[in-house]
């Protein structure tokens, strides 16, 4: 499978407007992927559009979040099922900061419908640190049956290595985002615990033209390993 398992829409303050679940959804058709996730920054909310509009589209869709931890580390939590994203979002309410959204500094975070129009905004402001903790959010993640990767994990902003210098050898992750094959090498000689994890190759991207090609591939294997059971 060809997968890009982490692409924002427009309730992504960072994310161009016209991130919106059919755009994105075509984009990846054309582009030959086989299965995408929507992550955007600590907000489930775009996900039961995205799930409407896939279902005719010959694509997989998986559902997921980017998490900002406490420690300001970027966290990617995956669910197969939309009930867990969903359960896990309520949670994520809880964790937010109280502090409105400036639209003029970091934009708008809009929510669209299955047909792209614009149903709501989120007014609290997505792009800050939660409360919560590293451990916390996947120990929550993983009661929802999620499952946990360390977002650009090395060389970029937010990456737990930039953030903490290292990753816990007490902290139990699915898996790990690197931006080059060389960060995949440099990490698993100096965390040689993460040898067995999956490691992803995702795009990021904040723009259409930005969702991957045919660059990241997993086995039927590996993503049964992932979530013990097949996609």
């Amino acid at each position: 499978m060809f997968a890009d398992l982490h692409i924002h829409s427009a309730l992504s303050a960072c994310a161009d407007d016209d991130m919106t679940p059919n755009n994105i959804l075509n984009m990846a058709v054309l582009k030959g992927l086989n299965v995408i996730a929507v992550c955007d920054h600590n907000s489930c909310k775009q996900q039961p559009a995205i799930a409407k509009a896939a279902m005719d589209k010959p694509i997989k869709v998986v559902y997921g979040v980017e998490v900002t931890s406490s420690e300001e580390v970027h966290i990617l939590c995956y669910f197969l099922r939309l009930e867990d994203c969903m359960r896990f979002d309520l949670w994520l309410e809880t964790v937010l900061l109280p502090i409105e959204n400036n639209e003029k500094f970091f934009g708008r975070q809009l929510i669209y419908d299955e047909n792209d129009q614009i149903t709501s905004k989120v007014d609290v402001c997505l792009s800050m640190a939660t409360t919560a903790t590293l451990k916390e959010i996947l120990s929550v993640a993983d009661s929802y049956d999620g499952r946990c990767v360390f977002a650009h994990a090395i060389g970029k902003s937010h990456g737990i290595i930039r953030q903490l210098g290292f990753i816990p050898k007490d902290v139990s992750i699915s898996g790990i985002e690197v931006i080059k094959p060389i960060h995949q090498i440099e990490l698993t000689k100096t965390h040689p615990q993460l040898a067995e994890v999956l490691w992803f190759y995702n795009s990021d991207a904040h723009q259409l033209i930005d969702i991957s090609e045919k660059d990241f591939y997993i086995t039927g294997k590996q993503w049964k390993e992932f979530w013990g059971e097949s996609l």
